[in-house]
């Protein structure tokens, strides 16, 4: 046996042929022997290679969105006329002690669709602005019966975003907000601002303030602030 034949009957840990191993991962093979498994179905799986375009141009896969602006008339023209046909609406009016108001998220969608945009994703009450600020702070801070009408009142939401057609929505299961300094702006890039924070800076506010950043109200734990993720969300 020369050197190539040894190396293409090379053995790897578990038997198998290694020039054989990936040859089989090529060929879709060793995806439909793990059909049965819920394990690496996504990536080996034969069904993923029948998917994909043979020839011509790959089919993009991601667009333009943003998050910002709502369903306003004027941030709606403003998307269409740069391109953005994706896009975030904030979040339906809040009806206190219920949940989103569905009427108003179907004018939403209604409003986008005038312009060829899609109403992708909406904003829960649940925000990086610090949990002294959030309109439904129990679910994170564990309060009970407060936490139960909460997560009731988000469960309602939930089904006002599916009847709209709304499939994303996002959400913060933070205590303390997202720390900032201030705005830089960036004159290679149009003059865009960005929020910054910057170490010195919050140092220097920190003792003209003799004081840290505030604390939230009531002195959280790390396990509680965990178990309101884990179970913040009995869908």
């Amino acid at each position: 046996m020369n050197m190539k034949d040894e190396k293409e009957t090379s053995m790897d840990a578990s038997g198998l042929p290694r020039r054989g191993f990936v040859k089989s991962i090529a060929g879709g093979s060793l995806g439909a022997a793990l059909a049965a498994s819920p394990v690496g179905t996504v990536a080996l799986g034969t069904e993923r290679d029948a998917t994909r375009p043979t020839a011509g141009k790959r089919k993009v896969l991601m667009h333009v969105g943003c998050q910002t602006g709502g369903t306003t008339v004027r941030n709606l023209e403003f998307k269409a006329r740069h391109g953005v046909f994706n896009i975030d609406g904030g979040m339906p009016e809040y009806i206190p002690g219920k949940g989103w108001d569905l009427e108003d998220s179907l004018r939403k969608r209604e409003a986008c669709e005038k312009y060829g945009i899609k109403l992708d994703a909406y904003h829960l009450p649940l925000t990086s602005a610090g949990i002294d600020k959030v309109t439904h702070p129990n679910i994170m801070l564990a309060k009970s019966p407060e936490r139960d009408r909460e997560i009731e009142e988000i469960q309602q939401m939930i089904m006002v975003a599916g009847k709209t057609g709304v499939t994303l929505l996002n959400y913060n299961t933070t205590i303390l907000p997202v720390l900032r300094t201030g705005q830089t702006i960036d004159p290679k890039r149009g003059n865009a601002r960005y929020s910054t924070w910057v170490y010195d800076e919050a140092v220097k506010r920190t003792i003209a303030q003799s004081q840290p950043f505030p604390p939230p109200p009531d002195a959280i734990e790390q396990n509680l602030m965990t178990d309101g993720i884990l179970v913040g969300f009995p869908l």
